[in-house]
């Protein structure tokens, strides 16, 4: 069976910023649950590790912004932000013209997140 990573990385909405994973405890730890870390907070949002890296090797999680090269002839490329629909990860177009499933692609670069960079996301 092939075993795949379970990540996540956590986006403070109120101090717009990512959580450094020093800040929160390990999962197993009875004592310091998440909830106790947010508890001042729970105006967060987790993103989900994809199991896939951009062309640069940079691990890509779920809200990234991509752009993408589906096609060179003809020229098919376009933006889209990760998102999980059903039961798979996603290519949202940011021009809402649909969707196409999440593959390994050699032509994938992250150029930011829904987040860092919400005028990424105006058509």
């Amino acid at each position: 069976m092939n075993k795949r990573e379970i990540k996540f990385k956590i986006w403070d909405l109120e101090n717009k910023e990512w959580v450094r994973q020093d800040d929160f405890a390990e999962w197993g730890d009875s004592e310091n649950t998440l909830d106790g870390i947010f508890e001042e907070t729970k105006n967060v949002e987790f993103c989900q590790f994809t199991g896939l890296q951009d062309k640069n090797g940079r691990e890509i999680y779920e809200g990234d912004i991509i752009y993408y090269i589906l096609s060179t002839n003809p020229l098919i490329e376009g933006k889209a932000k990760i998102t999980w629909y059903n039961f798979g990860w996603e290519m949202t177009e940011l021009n809402d013209e649909g969707s196409n499933p999440l593959l390994k692609l050699e032509n994938i670069e992250i150029i930011g997140s829904i987040f860092e960079n919400p005028e990424l996301l105006d058509k």
